[in-house]
């Protein structure tokens, strides 16, 4: 039987960062800012209200409840007023897990992201237009994360996946890790103490981005796992042709 992709959830969804577009921190007057210091931005530029505001509400939701930009052709661009006739507008990455404040403006008025989504990215920064994020942003968010954002992405969705194994214990804890592969848990108990069992559904995802052993690799980094103990028995219950399996014991 094939399992539906609403069965396969993402443990890591809900889960994001707050980060500043370079093209936003020149807006506010705080080039001289990380992207994800809010605090320090709201500290340096002339609006603060703004930067406050932007963290306290998409903090909450990371769509926000205000109406998204019009005449960008996408739905998933969304406004943000300010006090005294600002506007900024947002976007939510769900690729990496940001919610990327994109630009401002002091002015009462929306059509300058409007006409930055329609104008090619000429500061050498790279990226489609002058309103979304730039390559230099992705580089900058990569640098900050890690050289394999992705792949840490892959174990903390693992280390999300196994905590959710351990508050039930003997059923199967699913998800789909970074849109990268998708993996089972569920620890059984056993002679020598609970066992943790861990299945990934080959081929993944996204072929190439998972290293070859990556299973063992996975496993004893996980918490309260005995390296010595770690072998390839079958996961509990159906067999899945073609899935990789590994199971290690859990310190009690």
């Amino acid at each position: 039987m094939t399992l539906a992709d609403h069965e396969w959830p993402d443990p890591l969804d809900g889960e994001y960062e707050l980060r500043l577009t370079l093209r936003a921190l020149e807006d506010l007057g705080a080039k001289a800012c990380g992207a994800a210091d809010l605090d320090g931005v709201a500290a340096v530029t002339g609006y603060p209200d703004i930067v406050e505001k932007f963290a306290k509400m998409r903090a909450l939701d990371p769509r926000g409840t205000e109406a998204p930009l019009s005449k960008v052709h996408r739905a998933d661009i969304y406004k943000l007023d300010g006090r005294d006739g600002q506007r900024a507008v947002t976007w939510y990455d769900t690729a990496h897990a940001v919610v990327w404040l994109l630009g401002f403006t002091p002015e009462h008025d929306y059509s300058l992201f409007v006409s930055r989504a329609g104008t090619a990215e000429t500061r050498g920064a790279g990226g489609d237009n002058q309103l979304m994020p730039s390559t230099q942003d992705y580089l900058d968010l990569a640098d900050e994360r890690g050289g394999h954002q992705r792949l840490d992405r892959v174990i903390d969705g693992l280390l999300a996946l196994v905590e959710r194994a351990r508050t039930s214990p003997e059923e199967v804890a699913r998800g789909t890790l970074a849109q990268a592969v998708r993996a089972e848990a569920t620890i059984s108990p056993a002679p020598d103490g609970p066992r943790l069992s861990l299945r990934f559904r080959m081929p993944p995802i996204e072929a190439g981005l998972l290293p070859s052993g990556f299973e063992y690799e996975f496993i004893v980094m996980l918490p309260d796992v005995l390296e010595d103990s770690v072998d390839y028995s079958p996961f509990p219950g159906v067999a899945v042709q073609g899935a990789i399996t590994v199971s290690a014991l859990l310190r009690s």
